[in-house]
């Protein structure tokens, strides 16, 4: 992102350096009202900022979640030569999600959605 500047500065007490760095990937859960939209946005933010995602998307939403991650995929392949920057977990559950959540590679929770009705 191109706002995202390095910072220093320094004083009596030191130096600091503040400089913006990908998380690396991102878990992501996105609600089944709108969840190909949700993913449209978390996508671009996402990758943007040098990171990839893995989404556990809503159950109900699950196969139009999988169809999305495809075309993005694609497209992101189609235009950088970079693969998989999405991926999907393509049988979602509370199970998957908590095992998304505790993974050493996940560094970064995205949770979209309301209560469970």
């Amino acid at each position: 992102m191109d706002w995202l500047r390095p910072d220093a500065r320094s004083g009596d007490h030191g130096i600091m350096l503040e400089e913006y760095t990908p998380f690396g990937v991102v878990g992501a859960v996105t609600p089944s009202t709108h969840s190909v939209p949700t993913m449209s946005g978390n996508i671009v933010n996402i990758a943007a900022a040098g990171n990839a995602v893995v989404f556990n998307p809503h159950p109900a939403a699950a196969k139009c979640a999988a169809q999305a991650v495809r075309a993005y995929n694609e497209a992101i392949y189609r235009e950088t030569g970079i693969e998989n920057i999405a991926c999907v977990i393509e049988t979602p559950s509370m199970e998957s999600f908590a095992a998304m959540c505790k993974h050493d590679a996940v560094r970064l929770l995205l949770v979209t959605g309301g209560p469970a009705s």
